[in-house]
């Protein structure tokens, strides 16, 4: 929602983990006018709240308590951002980086959603998982995606830190979960182009800007204008990119293709090749066009446990976003849902 004369709009940063999400919080965080200090995660609440108003039968899901309670999380959520942005008199905007799903969370909400080739995606996340240790591996990582290799991995890489310098191809040596993976980034590209797609109709007040995390590496400053730009703010008055602030483009290199074996590649192809296409991402890993993430809307297929980052074919019942049978893109929107493997 914009900001008011009494208080902040809020704006909410999407996208796959590893995708670039901490690092338009920061750019963000660069001009004076913006507060946005990290990772709500009240989609779990939120998924639970239409969760249980599609039950018909429940008070809840009756007027005038459904009211009630759709107003009750919408003050929460304000609430919650609000005390967990540091602001200043100046501050106009304040924002959630949580790296999960697109949902219409905030209805008149603006939403940034930045996506990265799943292929660099899945690099990032796995040497994020196995630098992390046993304890991560276990939550997200279910057993038929190679749960005890990636175990064994991670303790190689224990023993060698410098495991994947000397020997690039063994960072996705688990083949099930390279499958695995390509497949919950498919299925999240889907469900998120849908739900941008209703973002862009005329039934939906929220609004949504396209990023590219590829673009930011590539053109830093004006990616980071149209940001600004995005909210009504003007680009001059935002500090310069640092490194202190970690904001600087320097080292995000995009080296899927040092990492992927023939096996690995063919392997990602099959579960995931039609959406990297439907993403604007060439199966040689060649630059997208600017105006690639304009796919057409599409409803979720599947869903992803909040828990374990298992992959479920049981659907949620959907809250409607418009008053009356509600478009593909609507449900894709207002779909309760969860996070890629890890979600973080």
């Amino acid at each position: 929602m914009p900001p008011s004369a009494a208080e902040p709009g809020l704006f909410f940063i999407r996208g796959s983990p590893r995708s670039g999400t901490n690092w338009v919080g920061a750019l963000l965080n660069l001009h004076p006018h913006i507060s946005c200090a990290g990772e709500f995660h009240l989609e779990h609440i939120f998924n639970a709240k239409h969760q249980i108003q599609a039950l018909r039968w429940q008070l809840v899901a009756q007027e005038p308590v459904r009211s009630a309670l759709d107003r009750a999380f919408q003050n929460m959520l304000r609430e919650c951002i609000e005390a967990g942005c540091p602001g200043n008199p100046g501050t106009r905007w304040m924002g959630d980086r949580t790296p999960r799903e697109m949902l219409d969370i905030c209805p008149g909400g603006s939403f940034f959603w930045i996506v990265r080739d799943g292929r660099d995606v899945l690099v990032s996340w796995t040497r994020h998982l196995l630098r992390n240790g046993p304890e991560l591996i276990r939550v997200v990582v279910p057993e038929h995606a190679g749960r005890d290799a990636m175990l064994s991995l991670a303790a190689r890489l224990a023993a060698d830190p410098c495991l994947f310098e000397t020997d690039p191809p063994a960072l996705l040596s688990v083949e099930p979960w390279v499958r695995f993976f390509a497949g919950a980034w498919a299925r999240r590209w889907r469900s998120d182009s849908g739900c941008a797609a209703y973002f862009d109709s005329p039934g939906s007040t929220s609004r949504v800007l396209r990023l590219r995390y590829e673009a930011l590496v590539a053109d830093v400053e004006s990616e980071r204008a149209n940001m600004y730009r995005f909210l009504d703010l003007d680009p001059s008055l935002a500090m310069p990119v640092s490194r202190q602030t970690r904001t600087t483009p320097a080292c995000r290199e995009l080296t899927w293709q040092a990492y992927f074996s023939d096996a690995n590649r063919r392997a990602f192809m099959q579960q995931a090749g039609a959406a990297l296409a439907e993403a604007g991402y060439a199966a040689d890993g060649a630059p997208a066009p600017a105006d690639a993430v304009r796919p057409e809307p599409h409803a979720p297929e599947r869903t992803t446990t909040a828990s374990s980052g298992a992959l479920s074919t049981a659907s949620h019942p959907a809250r409607t976003c418009s008053p009356a049978h509600p478009s593909p893109a609507a449900a894709a929107a207002s779909q309760p849902r969860g996070p890629l493997p890890g979600g973080r």
